[in-house]
């Protein structure tokens, strides 16, 4: 009996100790499927694929498994094939919330939109907090010219995370666009002030630098000037500033080494063009202000005060054919800004969208054209759609 007992005692004691064997594994495998999900979050890959290759060991893991497979093709750059991985599952449970971000950003990437922009609504249904969703939606409302979605997204990011130096400067870009030069200012200042050690920091100083001087804050604008590296932009703006307070010469000689450093600077070209013709040298800004429209064909600025210069220099023939090319494209941006207004009052009008962007294309503006057509696509985009439906299924497989 007594060694019954004691083969008795010893059984409970191997049953239990395989109970709390059993108790505590099953976290630590979760705990593995939560540093996998935060490494490629982090975008980082190599971590994620060795803790996908100890969860494929694990029984009851597949849906992680799948999921995770997905999010290593995301990172490493194919969105098709992501989807596939996400259409062999269900978000729900601790797979729901990375599932619903990473289905929502490969949606994006393939340009489903809508359906992307319904991925990121569910996460802030259930999370209102959550940045990354927050970031995504405001990021789609952006290129649907929905600019007052975007900006109510982006306040609510900035008051979650004030440090978030990117959601300062797309406030920037959209108060910059239009041209509410005090509120740019200050987006892109908050910007600045957060992005030290970012690689970003020298355009973000020139985006601060640039908005400060339309908004004749001149001496500030010359004071971020000193904090960046020089380069094209920084001289530029530098000129800019010389050139308002009076010293054009000093102007012309900071120009004279933009352009050295970027001969096709847009800029740096117009501005030169701009004070050799107050200065009275019409001649000199005459082949400034050609290669000034040859970067921007649809600068009205340029073709103003080329038809200025041909007029001063009494060449009546180029001065009249370069009145009705600038009268022209005096039209095109009266044309375009008309649309663009109506866009941002209708952000669900899609014949708006596609009107801009045949007007791109007629300019030979392709790149903005397939903007403009890829937002009209998510307007008009009413369809049902399973939610990780790949766009174009990919062939090939990432090896991990």
């Amino acid at each position: 009996m007594k060694f019954v007992a004691t083969l008795l005692t010893a059984s409970l004691l191997i049953a239990a100790c395989a109970v709390l064997w059993v108790d505590h594994s099953s976290p630590s495998h979760n705990e593995t499927f939560v540093r996998a999900v935060e490494s490629l979050n982090a975008g980082d890959s190599g971590p994620a694929k060795h803790l996908l290759r100890t969860l494929q060991r694990i029984e009851g893991f597949e849906q992680h498994c799948e999921l995770l497979h997905g999010g290593i093709a995301l990172k490493a750059g194919h969105p098709n094939e992501a989807l596939t991985c996400f259409a062999r599952i269900r978000p729900e449970g601790d797979i729901e919330h990375p599932a619903l971000l990473w289905t929502g950003e490969a949606l994006y990437h393939t340009d489903q939109l809508s359906v992307s922009l319904s991925c990121f609504n569910r996460i802030i249904e259930q999370f209102p907090d959550n940045q990354a969703a927050i970031r995504w939606i405001a990021a789609i409302n952006f290129d649907l010219c929905a600019m007052d979605d975007a900006l109510r997204h982006l306040r609510r990011l900035v008051e979650l995370n004030p440090n978030d130096f990117a959601a300062h400067r797309l406030m920037g870009t959209i108060y910059f666009d239009f041209e509410k030069w005090n509120e740019a200012a200050d987006s892109f200042r908050l910007a600045y002030q957060r992005s030290h050690g970012h690689p970003l920091r020298q355009k973000l100083g020139c985006e601060l630098a640039r908005a400060l001087l339309l908004h004749r804050e001149y001496e500030e604008a010359a004071a971020v000037c000193t904090e960046l590296n020089v380069d094209e932009s920084v001289l530029t703006i530098r000129a800019e500033c010389s050139w308002i307070a009076g010293d054009p010469q000093d102007a012309l000689k900071l120009l004279g080494q933009a352009l050295e450093i970027a001969p096709a600077s847009h800029k740096a070209n117009l501005l030169s063009g701009r004070i050799k013709l107050e200065s009275g040298d019409p001649e000199l800004a005459i082949a400034n202000l050609k290669a000034a429209i040859q970067s921007d064909p649809f600068d009205f600025d340029a073709h103003f005060i080329l038809t200025a210069a041909y007029r001063q220099l009494g060449q009546k023939e180029q001065a009249e054919k370069q009145f009705a090319t600038q009268e022209s494209v005096r039209e095109f941006r009266v044309r375009m800004a008309e649309l663009n207004s109506r866009a941002i009052k209708n952000p669900s009008d899609a014949e708006v969208r596609l009107e801009l962007a045949e007007l791109c294309r007629n300019i030979g503006h392709i790149k903005l054209a397939r903007i403009w057509e890829k937002a009209a696509q998510a307007c008009s985009d009413t369809a049902p759609h399973h939610l990780y439906e790949p766009a174009q299924p990919e062939t090939s497989r990432v090896n991990f």
